[in-house]
């Protein structure tokens, strides 16, 4: 394959469920249905995504995540922010519907597997944007299919795991309306940035499906952002999702280097969990973080499937990379 993607014969469909390439394309007016030069090492001003390396590189789903800062200029709603981005979004998915189709619901992404399409889903990293739960209802119409309910501070959901002195207080009572309302339209809860209170909260009073959109163990890395063994546990026992973030960092202590073992450590820790039908891909890739060295950019993603498949066996790999992500829309993406 041409453009720097790897050469390898590719044997799969690769699912991953939270991804940032909309913050170049929407921020900086960046054209991504062509090929992008990747970084050499760490440059968020370089994609890792573009249209051709997801179609080059054994991608099926792919998770487009909106984010928007956490302040706006005053005349500016994030009702109309989110529009901005779905607008963007749409233009992408547009220019490259000879194989990229916007899937809003689990039979959309079938269809668009079986033509050998790529089923682009919109999610939102950041419960900031919900200023009202009315709003939900559009976001659920554009195929939202989940919800980060908390970013890096403090907002009216509930408490972040980088909030300090309130991480205790947990889901506030705008957050339960939130979720209320999610639950009734479909939208699914993520839990990644969140405070164990916050967390715990939610699945005590949630009974509704749940996912862990992009993380690593707290194991390898014991900090804040990483999910708890039990609470994975539990999400896993629900038949909910946990993503495995590419971060470095996340994924070992105090850690910016090293390969897509780190990766494949994470998904044994995970599978000792019960995470065999519950794990999945969650990259960030585009969210201004640290790679592994033989994942920079997702054209790299046949060395992480080989990986895989070498240490954790092919039927489990399988479900990792798409099977788990499949049985998960088909459940609850309608």
């Amino acid at each position: 394959m041409g453009n720097g993607t790897s050469n390898r014969t590719l044997n799969y469909r690769f699912a991953d469920i939270h991804t940032h390439p909309l913050i170049n394309m929407r921020y900086r007016g960046k054209d991504l249905t062509g090929w992008v030069k990747p970084p050499w090492f760490y440059n968020p001003l370089r994609n890792q995504i573009d249209a051709i390396k997801l179609k080059q590189s054994g991608y099926g789903i792919c998770v487009f995540c909106i984010y928007a800062p956490f302040r706006l200029p005053p005349w500016e709603s994030y009702l109309e922010e989110f529009r901005k981005q779905v607008t963007v979004f749409k233009n992408f998915v547009t220019s490259c519907s000879d194989f990229i189709v916007h899937a809003r619901s689990s039979e959309e992404v079938k269809s668009a597997l079986e033509q050998g399409k790529i089923a682009a889903v919109l999610a939102i990293e950041g419960g900031h944007m919900v200023e009202d739960p009315s709003w939900l209802e559009e976001m659920k119409n554009e195929g939202v299919f989940y919800i980060t309910l908390v970013h890096f501070i403090e907002r009216r959901i509930g408490t972040t795991c980088l909030s300090m002195r309130k991480r205790r207080r947990g889901l506030k009572d705008f957050g339960r309306d939130v979720l209320f309302e999610m639950k009734r339209l479909g939208i699914v809860p993520d839990l990644a940035h969140c405070s164990e209170k916050t967390m715990r909260d939610v699945l005590d009073i949630h009974d509704g499906p749940v996912i862990f959109s992009h993380t690593g163990a707290r194991r390898f890395s014991p900090m804040h952002r990483n999910i708890p063994d039990d609470v994975a546990s539990e999400i896993f026992r629900r038949g909910g999702l946990v993503g495995i973030i590419y971060c470095t960092y996340y994924l070992k202590r105090h850690n910016l280097f090293g390969n897509s073992r780190l990766v494949v450590d994470t998904a044994e820790h995970f599978l000792t969990l019960g995470g065999e039908n519950g794990l999945c891909i969650g990259s960030d890739m585009d969210g201004f973080i640290v790679t592994p060295s033989d994942l920079k950019d997702i054209s790299q993603t046949p060395v992480l499937v080989e990986n895989m498949e070498k240490i954790l066996g092919r039927s489990v790999t399988e479900k990792i990379i798409l099977d788990n992500v499949m049985r998960f829309l088909e459940l609850y993406f309608h």
